[in-house]
């Protein structure tokens, strides 16, 4: 009986908070197309910030031929962002912020 109320609670807990955050899937994702957008498209030196959008993402796919799969950012809108702090004068990334709108 015990193990029939323990699985009952375990679907429970699964139907209300769903399978799991999808926030750093989300993070992900935008971390590894923005940096192959960043390498490719804005080879920047001098500024401290840029920015890599899902829009801009998109944009690469419909006139550059990129095949970024933004199906996986679906539940995103386009002003979902990645933003990378850079090296000021090797323009290198040195970390990575999001500004995630996601359902």
């Amino acid at each position: 009986m015990k193990k029939v109320l323990a699985i009952i609670s375990l679907g429970v807990v699964l139907l209300i908070t769903g399978c799991g955050d999808k926030t750093a899937d989300y993070e992900a994702i935008m971390e590894e197309y923005g940096r192959d957008y960043f390498a490719k498209y804005m080879p920047i030196v001098g500024f401290d910030e840029v920015e890599v959008t899902k829009d801009m993402l998109n944009t690469a796919n419909e006139s550059a031929g990129e095949t970024y799969d933004l199906s996986k950012l679906d539940n995103c809108s386009d002003d979902t962002k990645v933003i990378f702090t850079l090296d000021s004068e090797s323009g290198e990334i040195k970390s990575a912020s999001f500004d995630l709108d996601c359902k």
